[in-house]
């Protein structure tokens, strides 16, 4: 097994026991709850950053920090799935599933994932490319992508969450940038 692998399966060890499994969700408490509950939306400086910074939320089950970071106008979402973390986890596994159980986070990432590249879309949004590499043993290496939505405006990068209604978000040919 390599680093990345045992990594992947510590990082699942640990949300396991930070009470991600079954249903069961961490939430801020205490003075800290309460001020963010108070606090405004939140920004990241940039895609990178933001992927680091939301690999650090999740693994710790902050989904009050985390969905403050969340873009939801015209979304229909409510921002209390977000503070819950109802939005965030799984509690199913569904049909087929990586037994590492990247399946667990369901929104935007498992902080397993890495930050690829970005490009930039129409109507302010960026697309943020995220990558995995899985040693399989016996030199086979298991190579998986993701990525997810950021709106830019002028106080920073905000997530969008997914668009159900919008089959084809990414229909312009991209611009990448490393």
């Amino acid at each position: 097994m390599n680093r990345r692998c045992i990594t992947a399966l510590v990082s699942c060890m640990l949300m396991a026991a930070a009470g991600c499994v079954g249903g069961e969700t961490a939430t801020l408490s205490g003075a800290k709850g309460a001020a963010m509950k108070e606090s405004q939306d939140l920004y990241f400086t940039g895609p990178k950053t933001a992927v680091s910074e939301i690999s650090g939320l999740i693994k710790r089950s902050e989904w009050l920090a985390l969905s403050r970071y969340y873009d939801l106008s015209g979304s229909g979402i409510d921002r209390r799935e977000l503070e819950s973390g109802r939005f965030f986890v799984r509690t199913e596994r569904p049909p087929v599933a990586h037994p590492a159980g990247f399946w667990r986070i369901r929104h935007p990432f498992h902080p397993s994932f890495r930050y690829q590249n970005h490009r930039t879309l129409p109507g302010n949004r960026v697309q943020v490319h995220l990558s995995i590499e899985i040693d399989q043993g016996g030199g086979m290496v298991q190579r998986g992508m993701k990525s997810f939505l950021l709106r830019k405006s002028q106080k920073g990068y905000q997530i969008l969450p997914f668009a159900p209604d919008n089959p084809d978000p990414f229909p312009t040919p991209p611009k990448l940038v490393r």
